[in-house]
């Protein structure tokens, strides 16, 4: 047993396409382009964190829902990604002071930086990562494991 990671762009219409691991990390360490239609827009990922037995996905551990800005070159827009990292930092620092008008902050950051998948995506999901017909127990199985904002981990 062990553990992979999964990403999957959330497109337009509802669909999901499995993007590969090394695709997915030059994007991010290496600041390849994505592929011109992305350019100027936001890109919507799920990553996912998946038990493994061999090579046959077992679980589905951690789906998490995040936004990226990609810039009008095609690469992810690094600098927005600093900035709303710094901000989130700085909404901690203010949570931490007891600044009321923080918590406000803090959920408008949130919401910039994170999404929430359907029903239908999460069933893509199901059917792509663990290859069988999905009914309601499953989508609520995975809708548990979704990230949400402000919660600590549950694996540790």
């Amino acid at each position: 047993m062990g553990y992979g990671l999964r990403d999957f762009i959330a497109e337009d219409d509802g669909t999901l396409t499995r993007v590969p691991a090394a695709k997915c990390r030059r994007w991010f360490a290496s600041g390849e382009a994505l592929p011109a239609d992305r350019a100027a827009r936001e890109l919507r990922l799920l990553e996912v964190v998946v038990e493994m037995e061999r090579r046959r996905v077992v679980e589905v551990r951690r789906i998490l829902p995040v936004r990226h800005h990609v810039s009008e070159d095609g690469c992810l827009d690094m600098s927005a990604a600093l900035r709303r990292v710094q901000k989130r930092f700085d909404i901690l620092w203010r949570l931490d002071a007891g600044d009321a008008s923080a918590r406000i902050d803090q959920l408008e950051a949130d919401a910039n930086a994170f999404w929430w998948p359907t029903d239908v995506q999460l069933e893509a999901l199901s059917r792509a990562l663990l290859g069988s017909p999905t009914g309601p127990a499953r989508i609520a199985e995975l809708r548990a494991v979704v990230w949400r904002p402000g919660e600590a981990s549950r694996d540790g």
